[in-house]
């Protein structure tokens, strides 16, 4: 977990949660103005699950990464190619990661948050 303020980088305003576990592993959380999550993404190894106010979950796979431990200040820091359509083997991968995240990581609006959009049953 990286406490926006600790890590002394410059971050965009809007994200409130970065996430990073070993591995190839980020979970990113933008919020609106008032607090409210305007949108998600997770990524898991070259697969990611994003979801996004008025466009819902969508998945893909990550082409190209830029090779840095900081989070995501330009979007194109990643090169991203969209599934067609929702990819159910990419959002049960990251349901299960999800699922295993211990609580203290995330405030629980947050998680209540992920897990519903997500389809994850409580």
């Amino acid at each position: 977990l990286h406490d926006k303020e600790g890590l002394g980088l410059e971050l965009p305003s809007d994200l409130g949660c970065w996430l990073q576990g070993d591995g190839p592993v980020e979970v990113f959380v933008w919020h609106h103005a008032d607090g409210d999550i305007a949108r998600f993404q997770i990524i898991l190894m070259d697969s990611f699950v994003e979801y996004k106010d008025g466009k819902g979950l969508q998945s893909g796979r990550i082409l190209t990464k830029r090779d840095l431990e900081t989070p995501l200040v330009n979007e194109d820091e990643f090169v991203f190619e969209m599934d067609s359509t929702l990819c159910v083997n990419r959002l049960a991968a990251v349901k299960e990661l999800i699922e295993h995240i211990p609580n203290q990581y995330f405030e629980e609006s947050t998680q209540n948050f992920l897990k519903t959009k997500l389809g994850i049953k409580a």
